[in-house]
């Protein structure tokens, strides 16, 4: 005699394991915030936490790497190149022709800010992701056998709110904008710096219209290729601790293959935003001044090893 599964029953346990997993996300999303320092989730982390329990296994594994004072010093010096770099192809000189006002200035000049100092952070991140998913079986886990240094935990207070508009917006001239920045990066979809630049559409509009000659510059995908080199270089010792287990992920059904292309796109798309954020903020700061982290940390020692 068959049995018939009771249908309310089991819509309430795949409700209940629903919400578990999507509380468990948000979770986890928040101590990516607090780990990396930012004021919001950014789109790297937001397209990996589609898979719940990809993302769990990563971000455990992740964590005390993203913490340390190694991959902080290791986000500045990327950064430091990175000025290097941007400073030699030109300036875009939207600011001038605008005028902004002092609230909207302060507003749009802090938002370049906050992407100088996370968007090297996610490039170094997704190196390590890269070179993990890119492994054909686990290696083995190395801890460092020294004590670290850990950075604090949260956003600075003087960082301003990550905010981004909603995709497409209705204005047609401002969707036509970036639909113009997607198709000359060559990318699927409107990179999130830009999409909070778009709170300030003129200032987008003017900028793009002077940054976009530099990108189809032949120096500026040379120069991206040599700022992902650089990141890869300086994932690689920062990549002898991690290790993402996989058995949790297949027992789950969910793919580290679908995480790993997105690493590679990442890996692909970050360097050209780097470059962009800092040819924009070039307009605010001379370049000894960009190659300074934006949001310096005090660090203090951690309770044992990295592992």
């Amino acid at each position: 005699m068959r049995l018939m599964p009771d249908l309310k029953l089991t819509n309430y346990f795949r409700r209940t394991l629903f919400n578990e997993s999507g509380l468990e996300t948000e979770s986890l999303l928040y101590d990516v915030r607090q780990t990396l320092r930012v004021t919001g989730t950014t789109s790297l982390f937001e397209k990996l936490s589609e898979q719940p329990v990809v993302f769990r296994e990563t971000w455990t594994a992740l964590k005390p790497i993203l913490s340390s004072t190694e991959f902080e010093q290791a986000a500045d010096e990327l950064r430091e190149e990175a000025v290097d770099l941007a400073a030699r192809l030109g300036h875009v000189h939207a600011v001038k022709p605008l005028d902004l006002g002092e609230s909207r200035a302060h507003h749009i000049e802090a938002s370049l800010r906050l992407y100088h100092y996370i968007l090297p952070k996610l490039l170094l991140t997704a190196c390590l992701l890269e070179r993990e998913f890119g492994l054909s079986r686990p290696h083995a886990i190395k801890p460092l056998d020294r004590e670290i240094k850990r950075i604090p935990r949260g956003a600075p207070a003087r960082m301003i709110a990550l905010e981004k508009i909603d995709l497409p917006p209705a204005d047609r001239e401002l969707r036509q904008s970036l639909e113009d920045v997607r198709s000359t990066l060559g990318l699927n979809e409107v990179p999130e710096e830009f999409a909070t630049l778009a709170l300030w559409p003129d200032y987008l509009q003017a900028s793009w219209k002077n940054l976009k000659p530099l990108i189809q510059d032949a120096k500026f995908p040379a120069a991206a290729n040599q700022l992902r080199t650089k990141a890869q270089l300086l994932a690689e010792p920062l990549a002898i601790s991690l290790t993402v287990p996989r058995k949790n992920i297949e027992d789950a059904d969910e793919s580290i293959d679908a995480a790993s292309t997105q690493m590679r796109a990442w890996v692909q798309t970050l360097p050209s935003s780097v470059l962009n954020i800092i040819l924009l903020d070039l307009d605010w700061h001379k370049p000894r001044e960009l190659r300074a982290s934006p949001f310096r940390v005090e660090t203090k020692k951690s309770e044992g090893v990295l592992q």
